[in-house]
């Protein structure tokens, strides 16, 4: 029983949209473990009568008002929202986590890539070559990092490349890799992060 559960497939999704947001979801089976980020609830009309919209307007001025306390007696100004992590980053984010994926998994891990294109554009022509010439490279090392530690497999029809967009101010990516290891595999990477972490905060007590 315990081998059939450690040798069960499982599929971590990843997908970075074109509106820029980051999606993680891990599935067995067909059934969901986790998602990143969360499904949003479902809209209720009782959400939108005016008793309801009157309790959320004074739950967040409550909100504000103590939020606006503590900036005050600690002398710190609001903070603003931070800004969207750039789309490098953001590629980077996916090898680093392919990379600590598939080196763990001992080569076993399959991946499908159904698209990986990214179309850069700026408000300035040369800023648009100069972020093509960044992201190239960084798409290009993701690939090699696939091929080097995976069985991959790319579908004839799937888009992959840079191209830019001189006539567009933004920048758009379609990601879509699917990873499909074992519990075994999976279990042995939270494994190795543990004693990552618990290494690591070590070496800060000590110091």
């Amino acid at each position: 029983m315990i081998v059939f559960i450690l040798i069960l497939p499982v599929t971590l999704s990843l997908k970075l949209d074109e509106s820029g947001q980051l999606r993680l979801r891990l599935h067995i089976l067909g059934i969901p473990l986790y998602r990143s980020p969360k499904r949003q609830k479902r809209v209720r009309l009782s959400h939108y009568s005016k008793r309801a919209m009157a309790r959320r307007k004074k739950k967040e001025e409550r909100r504000q008002k103590k939020k606006a306390k503590r900036c005050k007696e600690s002398g710190a100004s609001p903070t603003p929202p931070p800004d969207k992590a750039p789309l490098i980053d953001k590629i980077s984010f996916i090898t680093d986590l392919a990379t600590a994926l598939l080196r763990r998994s001992l080569s076993h891990a399959r991946v499908r890539v159904d698209c990986l294109t990214v179309t850069v554009g700026s408000s300035d022509a040369a800023k648009t070559a100069i972020l093509c010439g960044v992201i190239s490279p960084a798409l290009a090392f993701l690939l090699e990092t696939l091929e080097q530690f995976s069985h991959l497999h790319i579908s004839p029809n799937t888009l992959v490349g840079v191209a830019p967009d001189f006539t567009s101010e933004h920048t758009q990516a379609d990601i879509r890799l699917h990873f499909r290891l074992h519990v075994v595999h999976l279990a042995d990477i939270a494994l190795h992060t543990l004693v990552h972490i618990l290494r690591n905060s070590s070496k800060k007590s000590k110091h």
